[in-house]
């Protein structure tokens, strides 16, 4: 118990610290089907239990500094329990960020400047997150199905009781939001490190003298392909037994995330009667389970991996066809999809606008800073656009009895995104490894790309701003 108690301080002290919520009275959050109601403000945490759906019934405790305490008998009671005070606490964030991946910024908050609401519309229209949310996330872990449809249900059920609260509030686009959402939004998230970076480059890719339907498609944008690795990092300590008087493992967790919008870390404890689980620690928004705690047996936090999460390609165009390309001894023809979406005017109504987007068989078309020309194209490849196992991944990590089953949940699940892992164990055993996804190149792409990188060319060029551009 001793060393084990080292292992849950040290996490707890930083990431206590890291992500409080700001709340400073107690409330009594209890998921049920009549509007939850608020304690007087104490220095003691209150909770209540009932069943609030059918088939949902969790426990939440709320510390002194709002922190919910979630206890649960099964896999999908507990995602309603987390669900539910994600509701309570920011509401506001995961529906603004549905919003953006069902492509509808643009009907709910109009054109935006410079159109940025109309060109992220299409760029997520574009590459399916919604869309396909079903189908790639279609065979999800018992646990992991479980808890999604009952975070679901109870973020759904905190929003009828209540509302939401915040800068959203009374808004019409406060509605209650399904399994598909969760999804893409996860799916999303995924992709911090790469699509997610270049949105503006996806939405307004056209080929050359092609009349569009909207003026916003013929800007070129600049290309910031690296941005989570120059502006999103982490520190992080972990202690095995040769550094810790007790012998036990120690860790200081210390993510560089911001304290607003998207990004921005939760805090929650989350515990199954039943001895499968009882983990401490933050996540991402709308993100069920812990991303970076501890639980009795191990420690864990992230930073930001310096790796490559996606490839760019150039594409050589077929002669008078700027919309195929040569690949090896064929000629491909890019997949042309005319996406509508609505936009919301001055005036109130919604005005239709659609826009025809590219993609090759690698991923969607790209409108960087030395264009789509006559002879020359460019696309990206995502190692994330498919990562639907980053839940099992945590909740493996989770619920690790061990340092042995931590490693495992990353050798088997392989789920992790776009960060390293650190961490320690209670029997003082600390591990490091970068396992996130990351583009799978044969020895052959390697030395071509190398090649073109030491002849000083546009490979060279990207490659100083955070890219990796290979032969299409």
């Amino acid at each position: 118990m001793r060393n084990r108690s080292r292992v849950g301080l040290a996490a707890l002290l930083l990431i206590a610290a890291c992500s409080d919520d700001g709340s400073s009275t107690s409330t009594d959050s209890s998921p049920d089907s009549s509007p939850a109601t608020a304690a007087p403000a104490t220095t003691e945490a209150a909770a209540t239990t009932t069943e609030a759906a059918p088939g949902y019934s969790a426990q939440i405790t709320r510390t002194e500094f709002g922190i919910p305490h979630i206890v649960a008998d099964d896999w999908g009671s507990l995602g309603f329990g987390q669900g539910y005070a994600y509701a309570q606490d920011r509401a506001c964030t995961l529906l603004d960020q549905i919003i953006k991946v069902r492509g509808e910024r643009a009907a709910w908050f109009g054109p935006g400047e410079n159109n940025e609401n109309v060109d992220s519309d299409f760029a997520y229209r574009h590459l399916g997150l919604w869309d396909d949310a079903d189908e790639r996330f279609g065979d999800q872990p018992q646990r992991v199905s479980e808890m999604v449809t009952g975070y679901v249900a109870g973020f759904n059920t905190a929003i009828e009781a209540d509302g939401a609260s915040g800068w959203c509030a009374g808004e019409d686009w406060v509605q209650p939001i399904t399994t598909t959402d969760l999804y893409a939004n996860l799916n999303d998230i995924t992709l911090f490190a790469s699509a997610g970076n270049l949105i503006d480059p996806i939405a307004t890719a056209q080929p050359p003298d092609t009349t569009t339907t909207d003026t916003a498609a013929d800007d070129t944008v600049a290309l910031t392909p690296g941005d989570t690795t120059t502006t999103l990092g982490s520190n992080g300590w972990a202690i095995g037994a040769a550094g810790s008087e007790s012998g036990g493992g120690m860790l200081i967790a210390n993510p560089h995330f911001p304290w607003e919008g998207e990004k921005r870390l939760w805090e929650s404890h989350l515990t199954l009667t039943t001895g499968e689980l009882n983990v401490y620690g933050v996540g991402l928004t709308g993100v069920p389970g812990v991303l970076i705690g501890f639980n009795d047996h191990v420690a864990w936090t992230h930073t930001v991996s310096a790796g490559y999460r996606m490839t760019l390609y150039e594409l050589s165009l077929a002669p008078g066809d700027a919309t195929s390309y040569l690949y090896g001894s064929e000629t491909k023809a890019m997949t042309a999809d005319e996406i509508e979406i609505d936009v919301l005017q001055a005036d109130g109504s919604t005005q239709p606008l659609t826009r025809t987007m590219y993609a090759s068989h690698y991923g969607p078309m790209l409108n960087l800073p030395f264009g789509w020309t006559d002879a020359k194209a460019y696309t990206m490849r995502d190692a994330n656009i498919d990562n639907t196992d980053i839940l099992e991944q945590f909740f493996g990590m989770n619920a690790a009895t061990g340092m042995d089953e931590f490693i495992d949940a990353h050798r088997t699940a392989n789920g992790i995104p776009w960060v390293n892992t650190i961490a320690t164990s209670a029997d003082g055993r600390a591990w490091y490894a970068d396992t996130a996804a990351t583009p799978n190149l044969s020895p052959e792409a390697i030395a071509s790309w190398q090649a073109e990188v030491f002849s000083g060319g546009l490979a060279k060029t990207l490659l100083d701003n955070g890219a990796i551009m290979l032969n299409g």
